[in-house]
């Protein structure tokens, strides 16, 4: 997946500003395009945010599909929520696959979407990956008074605002939202704003709230099904002191697309791939670098 920024509804284009490709990184998306037929992959997986669709009234995201599908059996999947694959998020994506006609032939154009595995009669919410109150740091923790909203009953897979100390999504250190703990995890930005909880001890009885949480990097990575050693390995591509480490992994999981979403979506091309009669190109004892190693040299000769 490339930037999302300039295709987000946070994003300058839903502010009346340049967005999409006329962004600073919203290029990328119609661009990927060239090395894709360049390169001719067997398959490929491209993601972006849903709201791309708004952008343009859609057009960059028509390109795409219609330059690769002179060579490519090509699937769009506008509105993917993750939650519904076990990604306690709310976010919605579009994928879209595609599978060489030459070289996967008519089970290529066979492919379909993985169906969800959960759904409103079974479903994750955000204090299924929640830490306790006491191993929050400092730094995540927002001492305010929030106006309270009418309650309202949680719904499966949605947001369930509560309170907000404001209009519009607020900044990233002092977000606006505040959700439940019976919610889904708001959307992430890369610098873990977009939304707040209430401290776990808060007894949802009415009464004011006080003291709320931001999500903390140990929560990021199981909202996004990452392993939790992922913390420890990003960090240490980041900063030397620890908050600024805090806010590359934040960052690094924000971009990224999770990863029961993901895995469903690999399988579902995978059986594909297998079904067609496509050999393996990774074996047991190749070298862990070996095939990366391969791509990278045949991606630096494109202009």
């Amino acid at each position: 997946g490339q930037v999302c920024v300039d295709y987000s509804l946070s994003g300058p284009y839903f502010r009346g500003e340049p967005g999409g490709r006329e962004g600073e990184t919203g290029w990328m998306f119609t661009s990927q395009v060239d090395p894709i037929l360049t390169l001719r992959p067997k398959a490929f997986v491209l993601e972006m945010v849903s709201s791309a669709l708004r952008v343009h009234d859609g057009s960059e995201v028509e390109e795409v599909c219609s330059r690769l599908s002179e060579h490519y059996h090509v699937h769009r999947q506008d509105e993917c929520r993750t939650w519904q694959y076990g990604d306690v998020s709310n976010r919605s994506r579009m994928f879209i696959v595609g599978f060489d006609k030459n070289q996967v032939g008519e089970e290529g154009a066979r492919f379909k979407f993985p169906s969800p595995t959960y759904d409103t009669t079974r479903f994750p919410i955000a204090v299924d990956v929640a830490i306790p109150d006491y191993d929050v740091p400092e730094q995540y923790i927002i001492n305010d008074t929030p106006f309270m909203l009418q309650w309202h009953d949680p719904h499966p897979g949605r947001l369930h605002k509560i309170a907000s100390s404001g209009k519009g999504m607020g900044v990233s250190s002092h977000p606006n939202s505040v959700y439940s703990w019976a919610s889904l995890f708001n959307t992430t930005t890369t610098y873990g704003g977009g939304g707040r909880f209430p401290m776990l001890a808060y007894k949802y009885d009415g009464s004011q709230i006080t003291q709320t949480r931001k999500i903390t990097p140990i929560e990021a990575i199981r909202v996004a099904s990452l392993p939790e050693s992922y913390l420890t390995w990003a960090r240490g591509f980041g900063e030397t002191d620890e908050f600024n480490n805090d806010s590359h992994v934040l960052q690094c999981v924000a971009m990224g697309v999770p990863q029961r979403t993901s895995v469903a979506i690999d399988e579902a091309i995978h059986d594909v791939l297998v079904r067609a009669g496509i050999p393996f190109d990774v074996h047991a004892n190749a070298p862990p670098h070996a095939t990366a190693m391969f791509a990278h040299k045949r991606c630096r000769d494109i202009d």
